[in-house]
């Protein structure tokens, strides 16, 4: 509908996995060299992970489309079948016919394929997309597979790539073995918003649409939404594409992106939770460092529920580098166990033993590229952790401030109790001389009613006591607002 307004030969932003459109990001990169390294090696299993629309089938496909006559690939695109099934599949894609046979003649004619291939020069590879959604089933009859071989070769490799939730699949301890045999694995990571401009400007220029610009700030919120997947990009960008067809403008600023996103939201249903206690922390901090009032309790609270968040991060991190100090302290006791049982046998236990040292490769592999993500997360939530504490370090001079003005207040109030209590002592004085001049008259005989009291020998005794009779008989304003607390305590 707008290709010929942009001037675009096709559609940029597809959302199906197309290898002509891959943007070879540096996690993209390294992913790539991974899996190649997979095929070449004589390794048996490789394991790639990342979010939903991460570019995962896409650069599978770019990887299937490079090899050469020498590897000959079975894909299996379709995940959500039986472990037999999924054994009739890899026979079909490498050009057997399994319909109608058993399990065990499917297992034969795939074993002389794999030999007859082998002696021919080839690799056979095995590539498993969506791989999250294989049982423990499915994933021991690929253990099963991987032990194919001739001699001291493997004959199948098998790469798996999956969504994160494969890991905690793999974790089981029914796939001990199947675990133990991965000796490449990769995470693919989310693209940087530099990347994200990157990446829709390679999209535009293999599109032909060279003319197209999106603003910095336009890339900004892309990035934002879709916060570097780049299944999301494609679905903001090619919405952003038909609104500046529409308005006739092939520039797309920031107010475009933002009423695609606005649509977009309003269509989902809008953010979820975590962005918008993002973005209400981000605007209070931008307030509370802008004003000169204090935090308020609710942002507060969001503050604390972020820093809750980054304590599980490292904790989790300080548990992921526990269990691969366990994993690297075991090994050499393991490997001694697997050479002492290697020599009470033949040939045979001699090539498990070459065996078992390719799989502890692996394993050590696999343990510095997961000390490499620790070390990335470490960085990252450093880098967090001051940009917090550079934000919080005027809001605590703040409050400091407060707390400095309250403990005035309460040192002003602590001196008029002070006063207070003078003043009642002198009350207590007056009341004590009022007494002995009643107990004086009626000693005389004259009844208290009649008593005159002498107004120049209360002014006198009023005067050797230092205070003035008006003040000690007229109630002060402090003691009139506090309901005459003293008199109230005392009788």
């Amino acid at each position: 509908m707008y290709r010929e307004f942009f001037g675009l030969i096709r559609k940029p932003f597809q959302l199906t996995a197309d290898p002509a459109f891959l943007y070879l990001s540096a996690t993209h990169k390294k992913a790539l060299a991974y899996l190649r390294y997979g095929i070449a090696d004589a390794g048996n299993l490789v394991l790639l992970t990342g979010e939903i629309g991460g570019g995962k089938t896409t650069l599978l496909k770019w990887l299937i489309d490079e090899c050469d006559e020498h590897v000959v690939v079975a894909k299996v695109m379709n995940t959500r079948v039986s472990g037999d099934q999924l054994l009739e599949l890899i026979a079909l894609d490498f050009g057997l016919d399994p319909l109608g046979k058993d399990k065990t003649t499917i297992l034969h004619e795939l074993n002389t394929f794999l030999i007859e291939q082998y002696g021919r020069g080839r690799k056979c590879v095995v590539a498993v997309d969506e791989a999250q959604n294989l049982d423990i089933t499915m994933l021991e009859e690929l253990r099963l597979l991987s032990n194919l071989e001739s001699g001291a070769d493997k004959l199948l490799q098998i790469i798996l790539c999956g969504q994160p939730e494969l890991r905690d699949t793999l974790n089981s301890p029914h796939l001990e073995q199947f675990k133990q045999r991965i000796n490449v694995t990769y995470h693919l990571e989310r693209l940087t918003e530099e990347e994200t401009g990157h990446y829709i400007a390679h999209r535009l220029q293999v599109a032909g649409g060279e003319g197209v610009v999106f603003q910095p700030e336009a890339v900004t919120a892309i990035h934002r939404y879709a916060y570097g997947i780049p299944r999301l990009i494609n679905k903001v960008c090619d919405r952003a594409l038909l609104y500046g067809f529409v308005e006739e403008s092939r520039d797309l600023d920031g107010d475009l992106v933002a009423t695609v996103l606005q649509d977009i939201r309003q269509e989902e249903g809008g953010d979820t939770a975590v962005d918008r206690e993002e973005e209400e922390v981000a605007r209070r901090l931008s307030e509370a460092t802008t004003s000169s009032g204090g935090l308020d309790s609710r942002t507060a609270s969001l503050l604390w529920n972020r820093m809750q968040a980054v304590e599980d991060n490292l904790e989790e991190v300080a548990k992921a580098q526990e269990q691969i100090l366990h994993e690297v302290r075991g090994l050499p006791f393991h490997l001694e166990q697997e050479l002492r049982k290697a020599t009470q046998g033949l040939a045979k236990t001699v090539s498990s033993i070459w065996d078992k040292v390719d799989s502890m490769e692996g394993r050590l592999r696999e343990v510095e590229g997961r000390q490499e993500g620790v070390t990335r997360v470490i960085e990252q939530t450093g880098t967090q952790w001051s940009r917090t504490n550079d934000k919080l370090v005027p809001l605590l001079e703040q409050m400091n401030q407060v707390l400095d003005r309250h403990g005035a207040m309460l040192r002003r109030l602590s001196s008029l109790d002070l006063k207070e209590d003078r003043m009642l002592v002198r009350l207590d004085e007056l009341s004590r001389h009022l007494e002995r001049l009643e107990s004086t008259a009626t000693a005389e005989g004259e009844t208290p009613d009649k008593v005159e009291t002498n107004p120049d020998s209360a002014a006198a005794e009023a005067s050797e006591s230092g205070t003035p009779l008006e003040e000690l008989v007229t109630p002060s304003a402090t003691l009139k607002r506090r309901g005459g607390g003293f008199f109230r305590r005392h009788r």
